[in-house]
């Protein structure tokens, strides 16, 4: 990444690039908007955290100037997960989370979140020259402490309503089984700082393995992995660690620990079948009258677990899908009172009334208590129990470096793709080919400039077979674009 983006759900970008300046510029422009509306006490007040990135404390030393030149007060927490901080905008007029979420080590970004919940779109953002004259008197107040927010965080995720009962599940399944054993890989990142202390209070102790737990030691998921995303071929050091320890189920968080990843000790899972798994298991206790609300590149098992449930249960009135553009910002607009959960095929899982985003915490105590209700079963049984048509999924980024025109690549389906029928192109281009029953698309991502493409269909050759003529033909078809936008 060559430059700031400033996208839907933060901004992001290399982190050499976050000179004094522009942070003055991003931090005076959200400050603006919490001195626009209506604050807790007399004074304006802010939250402010971390991912463990080399480049965090540096930005936030910028970050608190700027926000006591701009009379805001503020408190620095630190390392800190995304969602416990986003949980903690209760007590602010708003919060910033320094993080590039599961973008390379030498990048970093800006979420930035008001106290009414969900991350501010930043694309109306830009650099705008910050008048440094003037000087405010925003105070560190030294109120809060990472400690207190990550307790509040954890209690919150055992008391919400979908964890009713856990203790009754953990205790039914030590009943039958042994204790259940789980190992998690934090990457470094900012889990490292709760993980532990919230999975004893889910009662783990001598059966939880933890790898990847140091902040200060860099980001990674092993030596075997080739980046920080939380997907099957990242998590190979954390599946030998499974085996090795017997666990039933791995977990692995990104940077920021709002993602998450999982594996058994049959080896990694698409991150896509966490959603579903969740959802099915809520379902499955009869919590039917509502909706759950996803993105468009999400896959297809979500309509495939909801319609098994309304032809079991015949509430198909009750209950539907919302899909939304790409973005967490847009699945948070997606959702209202009547939402059941929400989620994407990355690994986000979000929950109503718990906080405004992504939180890999209340994932893992979703699956955990799952695995405790089926004392018997493991995931791969789960999976066929509760998904009728299992899928099997190929990814793949290309870098860009001209503008892409969604127009042109939705010519470039049609002409190279006949058999496909495009189903939808409000965020992205996405196609399904009934006769073999595939689905892909290519959409361009929110905070790289790449394209994403994806497939899903129901046996590795088709998705291999889609997955590389996807390629063949967007390379092609971007080259092309490039030379005439360089001649011209």
């Amino acid at each position: 990444m060559h430059q700031i983006q400033y996208g839907i759900s933060g901004i992001r970008g290399d982190s050499t690039y976050f000179t004094e300046p522009v942070i003055r510029s991003i931090v005076s422009q959200f400050c603006q908007m919490i001195k626009d509306r209506p604050t807790q006490t007399n004074r304006p007040y802010v939250l402010a955290g971390h991912d463990s990135r080399e480049s965090g404390p540096g930005i936030l030393h910028h970050t608190r100037h700027a926000l006591a030149d701009a009379g805001i007060d503020f408190d620095p927490v630190g390392v800190i997960p995304t969602p416990t901080l986003q949980y903690a905008r209760r007590h602010a007029d708003g919060v910033i989370v320094i993080s590039a979420s599961h973008n390379p080590p030498e990048e970093n970004g800006y979420k930035l979140v008001l106290r009414e919940g969900g991350f501010i779109d930043c694309t109306r953002f830009g650099y705008d020259d910050p008048i440094t004259s003037s000087r405010g008197s925003g105070v560190q107040r030294d109120e809060i402490r990472r400690d207190r927010l990550i307790q509040e965080h954890g209690q919150a995720i055992l008391h919400h309503h979908l964890m009713i009962g856990y203790e009754d599940d953990r205790l039914a399944f030590e009943s039958k089984r042994n204790p259940l054993r789980v190992v998690v890989d934090a990457c470094n990142g900012a889990g490292c700082v709760m993980d532990a202390r919230f999975l004893e209070s889910l009662g783990f102790g001598e059966n939880l393995w933890m790898i990847n737990n140091d902040y200060n030691e860099g980001l990674t998921h092993g030596p075997s992995s080739s980046s920080l995303v939380p997907s099957p071929e990242n998590l190979e050091d954390l599946a030998w660690k499974v085996r090795e320890v017997g666990a039933d189920i791995g977990f692995s968080q990104d940077p920021d620990a709002d993602r998450l990843g999982f594996v058994t000790r049959d080896g990694p899972i698409s991150e896509e079948y966490l959603l579903p798994l969740l959802m099915a298991s809520i379902l499955d206790e009869g919590r039917i009258d509502g909706n759950i609300v996803t993105n468009i590149a999400t896959s297809r098992m979500v309509e495939s677990v909801v319609s098994s449930f309304a032809d079991l249960y015949g509430y198909s009135d009750e209950l539907c899908v919302r899909r939304t553009p790409v973005g967490e910002k847009n699945i948070i607009g997606g959702m209202d009172e009547q939402t059941i959960i929400g989620g994407e095929g990355s690994g986000g899982i979000i929950l109503p009334g718990l906080g405004s985003g992504r939180d890999s915490f209340a994932a893992m105590a979703l699956m955990i208590r799952l695995l405790w209700q089926h004392p018997e079963e493991d995931i791969p049984q789960l999976i066929d129990r509760y998904i009728p048509s299992p899928m099997i999924f190929g990814k793949r980024q290309i870098r860009v470096t001209a503008p892409v025109s969604y127009d042109a690549v939705r010519d470039m389906v049609s002409r190279s793709f006949p058999e496909a029928v495009i189903e939808d192109y409000t965020d992205g281009v996405w196609a399904i080919v009934p006769e073999e029953d595939i689905r892909f698309g290519i959409r361009k991502s929110n905070t790289e400039p790449m394209l994403r493409l994806v497939v899903e269909a129901v046996s590795q050759g088709l998705v291999q077979k889609y997955l590389s003529r996807l390629v063949h033909h967007v390379e092609g078809n971007h080259s092309r674009r490039q030379g005439a936008v360089a001649h011209h």
